[in-house]
């Protein structure tokens, strides 16, 4: 029956609780429920008078009214405002009823500006949560994230003057003065003079306070002239901030935009190295030898990523000379010695070659562009620091940990956590790479006819056709002349944290395939289910998610593997479990030819498998890589050569190095000792281990 005149109900009057009004699950509850919010007014109490002037407002409401608007996303006060005015639980939050008038817009900005201003009221209640956080455990400062992130300022561009300002000093200037002095009187060199001010420039990167023209705005004199992009300049604020896995913030900083990450991060670390903190994970503008110095005697482990050497296209490498400690000199690829030369005032060793022999080496055009063909190599005096970093950054875990920085998790497209969805067709030409992933996948044949291959076992994949592979089993999809060799299909992948956790809410993934950990395939020769829709529908669907991906994906994909699953179950004898087999055949074949030329592609392709698949093999099974292993087994022959007094030229040969200078870098990375040394010390020989 059709009702009219339902407007009517918009005049009735109603007796009504407010707190009923509001769900028992909203978010604005729960964080209420959380924190006792009667600690602000003792944090403000001594700012307002208690018996002069008008009621005020309630601090508290004053406080909440920003969070609901950063909690909400809402875009300015004054809309926030107007939201508060029709929300029923945003009105609860604050603590006004129905008929309460709220606050004007203007009312946080001047108080901001005038009543909490030159005060820490912002930062004391940030303390506060987060010691409640602590008491709680949910807070894990053992894992640190930092980052720095820019913050255009209110400041017109063009209202900009130039100014003379003094360039402050770097944190570690003092020890690094000393150091340097105390290496060149190492060095049989005269301790370098103060410098003249007048006369010199500052220290690369900062030094004492000289002074430097910058430019300033007029409007916001505490920003910084920022490079934003290609082109684009603007006046901006450093934010920098330190964060658990957990995404507590535990720590900030507020800087000029023009101010290097390398500059402020002394700042921030003075605020949080005492809470506990085991590693620190940040970006390569964070990757010097004075952050990875005061890190490391800290007792922290840094974790700095990869850094491109700046070397002109064409010419050597830093790292293709070779550092020998025992002698403190480098060894270029031609095998000559250079020598130290002296150590300046930014803290770095100088090494140069000589002129006359550099002159007729054939590698000249790839090593120096000097008139006098005399080659320069600088090496930091904390230089010993950032190698150890570097192994670090080598040693298992650490990538996946640095993968959860927030810089990792924010760059690129948006990724979901617990589901992906992928689609490829094409024609086969030749094998596909190796999968193997943490994921399950549950892979659709569109159409096409191909083989699909586990270990050495191939099998035949038509139209209709499900795959469903447990995570860590390597697969890929294989050539053949046999077949058409075209391909159409989508894959779902799943998460195994996503999985564990359905098959403890839902009764019938108990009796699935997903309590079984080796591939099926499942022929869905029956018309009545159409799999082809259902996949390309969460396919389509998934390539247009909003806000709310992870949410909509998770309930989706949970929706296509039931389907599946119900007919695998209904149709038993189209569900077939495929055998997989791991071999050995990889390492049998390294003993046997370690002492080739072995790439790791080269290798990768003779088993049919990816670069990166052909690593996590090594990974899993022996706890190394391939090169390591490679490599470990070439030097094992080399010291075997050593004790047998084999020259050292001889032995780089014989065990499958190239050249000299390869053999002298990687004999010493692995045992912390020169060749040379080695082989004049018969003691420390004894001594190394394989």
């Amino acid at each position: 029956m059709m009702t009219e005149n339902a407007d009517k109900k918009r005049e009735q009057i109603h007796l009504l609780c407010m707190d009923e009004m509001v769900p028992k699950d909203h978010l604005l509850r729960i964080i209420d429920k959380a924190i006792d919010w009667t600690f602000i007014y003792d944090l403000v109490k001594d700012k307002y008078s208690h018996d002069t002037g008008r009621p005020s407002m309630d601090p508290v409401t004053l406080i909440k009214i920003p969070l609901i608007q950063y909690l909400y996303g809402i875009k300015s006060m004054r809309q926030t405002v107007k939201e508060i005015e029709v929300n029923v639980a945003y009105r609860w939050f604050l603590g006004l009823d129905m008929t309460d008038k709220v606050p004007h817009f203007s009312t946080f900005g001047k108080n901001y500006t005038r009543r909490f201003k030159d005060t820490d009221l912002f930062e004391q209640i940030f303390a506060h949560i987060l010691e409640e956080c602590y008491k709680f455990k949910l807070v894990d400062p053992t894992e640190i994230f930092v980052d720095a992130t820019h913050v255009k300022a209110r400041a017109n561009s063009r209202k900009m003057q130039k100014r003379i300002a003094k360039e402050e000093a770097l944190f570690y200037e003092d020890m690094l003065k000393t150091e340097i002095n105390k290496d060149r009187q190492e060095h049989h060199k005269k301790p370098l003079k103060d410098k003249d001010d007048n006369n010199h420039p500052p220290l690369s990167g900062g030094g004492t306070s000289n002074e430097k023209t910058i430019k300033s705005s007029s409007t916001d004199p505490e920003s910084g002239w920022f490079r934003k992009g290609e082109h684009k300049h603007v006046f901006a604020y450093a934010v920098e901030t330190a964060c658990d896995k957990n995404g507590w913030i535990l720590g900030y900083t507020v800087s000029p935009g023009n101010l290097h990450d390398s500059r402020t991060f002394k700042g921030l670390y003075d605020k949080i190295k005492n809470i506990g903190i085991k590693t620190l994970v940040a970006d390569a503008g964070y990757k010097t030898p004075a952050i990875a110095k005061l890190l490391i005697d800290d007792g922290v482990t840094p974790l700095f990523p990869y850094k491109r050497p700046m070397t002109k296209e064409g010419f050597f490498k830093k790292y293709e000379y070779a550092y020998d400690e025992y002698y403190d000199c480098y060894i270029c690829p031609n095998n000559q010695v250079l020598k130290y030369s002296t150590t300046n005032r930014d803290g770095y060793r100088e090494y140069k070659s000589c002129g006359n022999v550099c002159e007729n080496c054939s590698y000249l055009s790839q090593c120096t562009e000097s008139k006098n063909h005399v080659k320069l190599i600088t090496r930091h005096i904390w230089e010993n620091y950032m190698e150890q970093c570097e192994d670090v950054r080598h040693s298992l875990g650490m990538k996946k940990l640095y993968e959860q920085s927030p810089e990792m998790q924010l760059s690129g497209k948006r990724q979901l956590r617990h589901v992906k969805c992928t689609h490829h067709k094409g024609y086969l030409m030749e094998d596909l790479s190796m999968i193997k992933s943490g994921f399950y996948e549950i892979s659709f044949c569109k159409s096409g006819d191909f083989l699909f291959r586990i270990g050495q076992k191939r099998h035949f994949i038509t139209n209709g056709d499900i795959l469903v592979i447990p995570p860590d089993i390597p697969h890929y999809f294989t050539s053949s002349d046999l077949v058409a060799n075209y391909y159409d299909f989508i894959t779902v992948w799943l998460e195994k944290s996503y999985i564990s956790n359905l098959k403890s809410q839902l009764p019938a993934l108990k009796e699935s395939v997903f309590n079984i950990d080796t591939p099926h395939l499942l022929h869905t020769t029956n018309k009545l289910c159409n799999f082809e829709e259902e996949f390309e529908t969460f396919y389509r669907e998934y390539a247009s998610y909003g806000e709310l991906s992870e949410t909509y994906a998770c309930g989706a994909s949970t929706c296509l593997l039931v389907k599946v699953i119900n007919y695998a179950l209904k149709y038993s004898n189209e569900f077939i479990e495929i055998e997989s087999d791991q071999t050995n055949q990889i390492v049998r074949y390294l003993d046997q030819h370690f002492l080739k030329e072995i790439g790791v592609e080269d290798l990768a392709r003779t088993f049919h498998m990816s670069k990166s698949s052909l690593n996590k093999f090594f990974q899993k099974q022996l706890n190394t890589t391939c090169h390591q292993y490679i490599l470990k087994k070439r030097l094992a022959l080399a010291v075997s050569l050593i004790r047998q007094d084999v020259p050292l030229k001889t032995v780089a040969v014989q065990s499958g190095f190239g050249d000299y200078s390869s053999f002298f870098r990687a004999f010493k990375k692995m045992y912390h000792i020169s060749p040379t040394e080695c082989q004049a010390d018969n003691e420390k020989l004894k001594k190394i281990k394989h």
